[in-house]
């Protein structure tokens, strides 16, 4: 039996995801086994490519359209270890990530842990405002300490936490990770960000795929806040608050940005300005149509975002 099982949620992945599976071939992990498992539930023959040039894969084929986190529980009821890392088909890590991440969830005692994501597309205006725009909470100058939740792009959990907490929300498209660690920390479970343990994300380049992605993902956290009160949720309470969204979330990316001394981006974001705020102003529309939305959970996605 591996000590930890690698888990990758697959869908329309095939121009990333090798990549992603070669970065986890080359992991360094000493005396540390680990196996790795593809939940595929893309409409052509990636599956079938995975298990060719990776016959030591384990590859989980749906035929139906699985949503981010049904992938993620599927191979977690087929996984046997004591540790599960989840990572994204469009990642690819660095080579003492997984050792990161155990060296951290192990040391600090906690329930979870996960690092920092940096971007592929740093010098593309649209892929480093995409970038900044979804993971700048996950800067690689931020400490390693306490963590309200953790992207599913970069993560490792004790398998007992999945039975205290249960398995990740299977009708949303997105926030289904903040969901997870809302139910985690509500348990009494723990959950760190370890700056050492790096995965590289490649990020939306053209400006209508970056749109979007932000919609959906602004949908997707208004609908949570309808149910659970995460950060921002006076907003669903008081939406006449929306038109100050683009101001807060810009004013609170340069904050971030400056706290974790990533000067260089700071510097972009000022000098890009109206790009933001045109992607801000998406990202309202969507938390926007999410409030006044009923809750619409779902098996199938509204659009084919991949996982």
């Amino acid at each position: 039996m591996a000590d930890v099982t690698v888990i990758i949620p697959s869908y329309r992945s095939r121009s990333t995801i090798f990549e992603c599976i070669a970065s986890l071939k080359r992991q360094k992990v000493g005396n540390v086994t680990y196996d790795i498992i593809v939940v595929d539930s893309s409409p052509d023959d990636t599956a079938r490519i995975i298990t060719e040039r990776y016959p030591d894969v384990r590859v989980i084929a749906s035929a139906r359209r699985l949503l981010p986190g049904a992938a993620r529980n599927a191979g977690i009821r087929s996984s046997t270890s004591q540790f599960v890392a989840f990572i994204d088909s469009d990642c690819v890590a660095e080579e003492t990530w997984l050792d990161s991440l155990l060296l951290a969830i192990r040391g600090l005692g906690c329930d979870i842990a996960g690092g920092p994501i940096r971007t592929l597309t740093r010098y593309h205006i649209f892929g480093a405002t995409a970038y900044l725009s979804e993971f700048s909470e996950f800067l690689s100058g931020r400490k390693t300490g306490p963590a309200g939740f953790l992207p599913t792009a970069n993560m490792i959990a004790r398998r007992d936490i999945f039975t205290k907490s249960g398995l990740f929300p299977e009708y949303r498209l997105g926030s289904e990770d903040r969901l997870f660690a809302e139910t985690v920390i509500r348990n009494g479970g723990t959950i760190y960000f370890a700056a050492g343990a790096v995965v590289w994300h490649n990020d939306r380049k053209v400006f209508s795929k970056l749109a979007r992605h932000q919609f959906d993902l602004a949908y997707e956290s208004a609908q949570a806040r309808k149910t659970v009160q995460l950060d921002g949720y006076f907003i669903v309470s008081f939406p006449l608050l929306t038109p100050l969204i683009p101001v807060l979330r810009y004013t609170k990316l340069l904050y971030r940005l400056c706290r974790c001394h990533e000067y260089s981006y700071f510097f972009f974001a000022v000098a890009n300005l109206p790009t933001f705020l045109v992607t801000y102003l998406v990202w309202t529309a969507g938390f926007v149509t999410g409030i006044l939305r009923a809750d619409d959970r779902r098996i199938e996605p509204r659009c084919a975002t991949g996982a």
